[in-house]
């Protein structure tokens, strides 16, 4: 057997920014066996250390104490978490709050995306990929969310019961990561990379850029890897939210959390599902047939470019109404890694007497799900390029906690 050491580039990710502490031992981890069969489907063993019910660490807290608590215990995609906590205990209490300041929120959750999206490409590709570093300025990814948050809100305080909005100069942060994203992974303005009509403009651009996110894409395809690690699982749908108050109350919640189905089927949450509507995307879907290698990696780079103009529509529709649910007590939002799920209850006391969290790695890392699939159909010259391809794919969907990947 050869047992390859446990990985966490999100975890290093963090370390290296200065954020939160490695918190390993609290998020557990994804464990992963694939056993290859030659000329045939591999077989896959996807199991999880995830405390799921880690959101207890909330019930006996005050809203104030639990929404303080809330980016300190989840080490990554802390914004989606805190946006969709204070949703969720404002729809509960029912708390109206400005269209500006829940526009500016969900504006913040637009940047995590981008800053998470970037990190990936930045510092997780050259290691995956096994070509060296390209950027040189990636002290700007670090500081991007303390920046906006800084601009859009009062003492950058974005997510309490007391936040007020500031929208001082934010335009100009938007121009920057515009720039920035020219730069150091487009090679031209995010929105002329968007009209890339299909592959055959792919491969011209891969060819004119030098950037970490060409280079990638470029290894794809000249090692043959592009329709790789096929799936045909359901994208996520719009989940009824009766429904799935009646899958979070009943005994069974516990399982649903952990390894969860929606109408019977397995399903996935990732920039791919969320772009399947995208010309590029179905130009490549055509073109290659289901969704593999290529697709997915080049669904995370146009995520990536859509962010500036997203943000800029977001300023512009600041002042206009936000659709908001009161009473229910159940929030969701689309994190970079998938959509995320908050349920809170709160007794007449004013204290959090249950908390649940559905996150989209469980949705992704089930064990019949996207990620059993897709290292199913990978296809290696050896153990070696098994093992590079199965960590490229992981990566395409990115759990929220380290994964062990054992090739036996």
């Amino acid at each position: 057997m050869k047992k390859s050491a446990p990985h966490h580039p999100s975890l290093a990710t963090n370390s290296t920014l200065g954020q939160s502490p490695d918190l390993s031992s609290i998020e557990g981890k994804i464990n992963i066996d694939l056993y290859p069969e030659k000329g045939g489907s591999h077989s896959v063993r996807i199991t999880s250390t995830r405390p799921v019910e880690a959101a207890h660490i909330l019930i006996g807290k005050t809203p104030d104490e639990a929404l303080a608590i809330i980016p300190l215990i989840f080490s990554l995609c802390g914004v989606a978490q805190s946006r969709v906590g204070v949703a969720a205990v404002q729809s509960y209490l029912g708390i109206e709050t400005t269209p500006g300041l829940e526009r500016a929120r969900d504006l913040l959750v637009l940047v995590e995306n981008a800053r998470e999206h970037l990190l990936r490409i930045l510092m997780d590709w050259p290691v995956l990929f096994g070509f060296g570093a390209t950027v040189t300025q990636l002290s700007y990814v670090a500081q991007l969310l303390a920046a906006f948050k800084s601009r859009l809100f009062e003492q950058g305080d974005g997510f309490s019961l007391h936040s007020r909005l500031l929208l001082r100069d934010v335009i100009a942060l938007i121009d920057q990561l515009d720039a920035y994203l020219e730069h150091e992974i487009f090679s031209v303005p995010a929105d002329d990379w968007l009209n890339q009509a299909g592959i055959n403009d792919l491969i011209a651009w891969i060819h004119e850029s030098d950037s970490a996110a060409s280079r990638g894409i470029k290894i794809i395809c000249d090692q043959g890897w592009a329709t790789l690690g096929v799936t045909d699982c359901k994208p996520l749908p719009e989940l009824n939210t009766d429904v799935l108050f009646d899958r979070l109350d009943e005994g069974q919640a516990h399982h649903f959390i952990a390894e969860p189905e929606w109408q019977g089927h397995c399903c996935e949450s990732t920039s791919l599902t969320r772009q399947l509507d995208h010309p590029l995307v179905q130009a490549l879907l055509d073109e290659l047939g289901d969704a593999c290698l290529l697709t997915r990696y080049v669904a995370r780079l146009i995520e990536l470019a859509k962010v500036p103009q997203q943000l800029r529509q977001s300023l512009e529709d600041i002042s206009l109404p936000v659709e908001t649910e009161t009473g229910r007590g159940l929030a969701h939002v689309e994190a970079a890694r998938g959509r995320l799920v908050h349920r809170v209850d709160i007794d007449d006391r004013g204290i959090i007497q249950h908390y649940q969290i559905l996150a989209p790695t469980e949705w992704n890392f089930h064990p019949r799900g996207v990620v059993r699939e897709g290292l199913e159909n990978l296809q290696g010259r050896n153990d070696e390029e098994l093992d590079q391809l199965a960590r490229i794919f992981i990566n395409a969907i990115d759990p929220c906690v380290g994964y062990s990947l054992s090739i036996h």
